[in-house]
């Protein structure tokens, strides 16, 4: 639904692999799908800084994938 909702530009906060379920989580590999929607250009990727675990906090290890709407 984002992807028929956007007019210019797509900006996901993801993960980008594939998992099992857990509980209300399931990750996947996000590039690989967006790869194949030829109507959008990855524009820019920014990093966690703060991604993984550390001292038993609970951290994210998604990422910004920054996406631009090709013009038809």
């Amino acid at each position: 639904h984002l992807c028929f909702a956007c007019e210019k530009h797509l900006i996901l906060y993801t993960t980008d692999y594939e998992s099992r379920e857990l509980g209300h989580q399931k990750h996947r590999e996000v590039l690989k799908w967006m790869g194949q929607r030829a109507e959008f250009t990855l524009r820019k990727t920014i990093q966690n800084p703060y991604a993984g675990s550390e001292d038993n906090q609970e951290r994210s290890d998604a990422a910004f994938f920054i996406y631009q709407r090709v013009p038809a």
